[in-house]
C-alpha cells in the first residue's frame, strides 16, 4: 500500500511537469569551443532520461558480469603488481647502464601497470634529471609527500654539488641537519661546504659538532681537514698583523697532522719573521723528513742570511741526508753544491737521480748549469737543455680534481673552487 502511494505520488509529479513543459515550450541552447546546439525542451528531457535509463542499465550488466570483482581478483591484481616490478627492475638496470631513455620508457610503462607509488616516482624523479630536462613533473610530485623530503633534499644536493653552486648546497644541508644533526655525511658535508665559501669559523664549527655526535669519519682524514682549517684561518689572523695568534694555530694545524707541509711552511716564515731562526730550522728539519716540496726548498737555501755559503751547504747537506730518497733532497743538495763549487757532491746528487726514475726536467737542467759552472762547457749545456726538455716536470703543486696546476699551495683551487684538492704531486 505505501509502495502504491509512493509511485502514485511520483506518477502524479511527472504528469504535472509534463503538463508544465506542454503549456510553456521553449528551447535550450548550448555553446562550446564554437559549436552552437539548439534543443527543445521535450528533446533534452527524453536525452536525460535515455541517459540514466542507459547507465542504470549498464550498471546493473556490469553487477550482473561480475566485472567488479574480476577487477579486483587477488591473482590478477598480483600479476598485475610483478608485471609492474618487472618494468621497474628493468628500468634501474638500464639507469645503472646510462641508458636514461630506455630507462624513462620503462619507468613509464611501471607507473602505467601500477600507478604513481614513491619507488617508481622517484626511478622517473632520477632519470628525468639524468636528461637533463627543463622540468621535472616527478621530482615535483614527491616534494607534495613530507615523507620524502630528505630523498627529495637528497636530489636538490646532488645537482647543487655538481653545479658547484655551493651557497644552495649549504642551505640544502642545513635543512637535511635539522632532521638528521647526527648524519656522518650530512656533517662531513657541512664541513666541506663550509670550508669552499672560505666561511673557516663555521667550518670548526662543523668539525666540532662532528666529533661531539662521534660521527663516523677516520680520524686522519678529520685531522687532516682540521689542519687545513686552521691553517686558513691562521692566514687570515697574519694576514691581519696578529703574527703570534697565526703562528698558535699553524702550531695545532701541525700537531693534528705532521704531514701537512704548507702548515710548516707557513710556520716557518713566521717565526723567520719573529726572529726565531732555531725552532724555524728545527720545523724545518720535521717537515723535510715527511713531506719536502720546492717551496720549503727555497726556505732551507734562506733560512738564515747571517751564515756564510759554506755553513749554508753543510746545513743544507744534513737535511738532505735525513731524506735521502726524496728527489727534492738531492735538487736541493745539487743547488747547494753548485752554489759553493762543491762540483763532486752537486754531480754525485744529480747521478743519484738520473739513475733512478726521479730524474725530472729540473734535475738536467741542474747538470746543465753545472757544466757551464764546472767546466764552461757550453756545448754540454746545450746537450742536457735538450734532453731536459723531453724530461716531465716533476712534482708540483696540482689540483686533483680538475687538473690545474699551481706555483703555491692553497686550501680552495682557484679554478675549480674545490677544497683541499691541491696536493704535491705528479702530474
Amino acid at each position: 500500500m505505501i509502495r502504491l502511494t509512493y509511485f502514485s505520488i511520483i506518477g502524479i509529479v511527472i504528469a504535472l511537469c509534463a503538463y508544465w513543459i506542454t503549456s510553456n515550450p521553449g528551447q535550450v541552447l548550448i555553446n562550446w569551443q564554437g559549436w552552437e546546439i539548439r534543443l527543445s525542451v521535450d528533446v533534452l528531457i527524453i536525452l536525460i532520461v535515455l541517459y540514466t535509463f542507459t547507465f542504470l542499465m549498464v550498471l546493473k550488466l556490469s553487477r550482473w558480469l561480475n566485472i567488479a570483482n574480476f577487477l579486483s581478483n587477488p591473482k590478477r591484481l598480483a600479476t598485475k603488481r610483478a608485471k609492474a616490478e618487472s618494468h621497474l627492475d628493468q628500468a634501474w638496470g638500464s639507469y645503472a647502464l646510462g641508458d636514461f631513455e630506455l630507462a624513462l620508457k620503462q619507468g613509464l610503462k611501471a607507473k602505467s601497470a601500477n600507478g604513481e607509488n614513491n619507488s617508481v616516482l622517484r626511478l622517473l624523479a632520477k632519470v628525468t634529471q639524468k636528461l637533463e630536462k627543463d622540468e621535472n613533473p616527478y621530482l615535483e610530485k614527491l616534494k607534495l609527500s613530507s615523507g620524502n623530503n630528505i630523498w627529495v633534499h637528497k636530489q636538490d644536493l646532488h645537482k647543487y654539488l655538481q653545479d658547484k653552486n655551493w651557497p644552495a648546497a649549504k642551505e640544502i644541508v642545513s635543512l637535511m641537519l635539522e632532521e638528521h644533526p647526527k648524519n656522518p655525511y650530512l656533517l662531513k658535508e657541512a664541513i666541506l661546504l663550509n670550508a669552499r665559501l672560505s666561511d673557516w669559523e663555521n667550518a670548526k664549527n662543523s668539525i666540532s659538532s662532528m666529533e661531539k655526535n662521534r660521527s663516523f669519519l677516520a680520524k686522519n682524514d678529520l685531522n687532516h681537514i682540521k689542519a687545513v682549517v686552521d691553517y686558513a684561518l691562521a692566514l687570515e689572523e697574519k694576514a691581519a698583523g696578529k703574527k703570534s695568534e697565526a703562528l698558535n694555530l699553524l702550531k695545532t694545524s701541525l700537531n693534528n697532522d705532521p704531514s701537512f707541509a704548507p702548515a710548516a711552511l707557513a710556520a716557518i716564515k713566521t717565526l723567520i719573521e719573529l726572529g726565531d731562526i732555531k725552532t724555524a730550522e728545527k720545523t724545518l728539519k720535521a717537515i723535510w723528513k715527511i713531506a719536502p716540496n720546492d717551496e720549503l726548498s727555497d726556505v732551507a737555501l734562506d733560512l738564515n742570511p747571517k751564515e756564510s755559503s759554506t755553513e749554508t751547504y753543510r746545513r743544507v747537506k744534513v737535511l738532505c741526508d735525513s731524506a735521502p730518497h726524496f728527489a727534492e733532497s738531492q735538487h736541493l743538495l745539487a743547488k747547494s753544491a753548485i752554489a759553493t763549487k762543491h762540483w763532486p757532491e752537486a754531480r754525485k746528487a744529480l747521478d743519484t737521480l738520473i739513475g733512478s726514475d726521479k730524474a725530472s726536467k729540473e734535475t738536467y737542467m741542474l747538470l746543465a748549469k753545472l757544466e757551464v759552472k764546472q767546466k764552461n762547457d757550453y756545448e754540454a749545456e746545450t746537450k742536457f737543455q735538450k734532453i731536459a726538455e723531453q724530461k716531465p716536470l716533476g712534482n708540483k703543486w696540482l689540483c686533483h680534481a680538475c687538473g690545474s696546476s699551481t706555483q703555491h699551495y692553497f686550501p680552495i683551487c682557484d679554478e675549480c673552487g674545490e677544497f683541499d684538492s691541491v696536493k704535491w704531486s705528479k702530474n
